[in-house]
């Protein structure tokens, strides 16, 4: 059966990154996953994950303040599905400032309209390397949340098709229902704990693997395909790829 890919984003305008992050798996893998995924919800009585809203202590985590065991060994157990059945994690990291300031010498909003569509089509590669490198060729599907509005939809399908992946597809984080979509709320997990982890390098409160959060280094045991654009890395990637700089630099 076909892979499918599940990516949520986190950050934006107006902050230091914009992060993408998802997982890929089988079709009957996600099946697995939602199983258990769910049974870890019920176990602590809570309808769906938001890392937003359990960081904050909002809607059903409101109740969970002063129970840091309760907390760390409901992610390990989140972790672990993930774990069990997914077979990678990747994520991508634009730092904005940096997007903007190399934008002004090569025209890469013009080539990818924003930092997003970076994030999401460099994720895609990511997995096509993966399932390259495990000798898989097979049909993968992109599914992105569709509640991010900090790029062009069509650049982002143009860029997608120009570069070999089948066309992305985007879907609400709920069903008709309104139940919550379990490959979302794990897609969310990440994209959040990567977005934290920059904010606190940013910051100058990151220097060492002991600094990161437990809940990112447990999602890091998960095999995986992480990258950032800095400035460096932009320039380089303009320069590989025969961008020219913009007249008058």
């Amino acid at each position: 059966m076909a892979f499918i890919a599940y990516f949520d984003a986190s950050g934006g305008s107006g902050q230091v990154a914009n992060v993408v992050a998802g997982y890929l798996a089988r079709v009957e893998d996600w099946e697995r996953f939602d199983c258990d995924w769910r049974l870890v919800l019920a176990h602590d009585n809570v309808p769906y994950f938001h890392m937003r809203e359990f960081a904050h202590f909002k809607g059903p985590f409101r109740d969970w303040q002063g129970q840091d065991g309760r907390r760390a060994n409901f992610l390990a157990r989140l972790v672990g599905v993930c774990k069990d059945h997914l077979r990678c994690r990747v994520s991508t990291i634009v730092l904005i400032n940096d997007f903007i300031e190399v934008d002004q010498e090569y025209p890469l909003s013009e080539l990818l309209d924003s930092p997003y569509t970076l994030a999401a089509r460099t994720c895609a590669g990511k997995i096509r390397e993966w399932m390259k490198a495990n000798q898989y060729d097979e049909p993968v599907e992109y599914i992105f949340e569709d509640g991010d509005t900090d790029f062009n939809l069509g650049v982002l399908r143009k860029r997608f098709q120009s570069d070999g992946f089948s066309i992305p597809i985007f879907k609400p984080k709920k069903d008709e229902g309104g139940i919550w979509l379990t490959p979302f709320q794990a897609a969310d997990f990440a994209a959040w704990e990567f977005l934290k982890a920059i904010n606190r390098a940013e910051a100058g409160l990151v220097k060492s693997l002991g600094d990161l959060r437990k809940s990112l280094l447990n999602l890091s045991t998960i095999q995986a395909a992480d990258g950032t654009y800095g400035k460096e890395e932009l320039i380089r990637m303009c320069k590989r790829i025969g961008l020219p700089a913009r007249s008058g630099q």
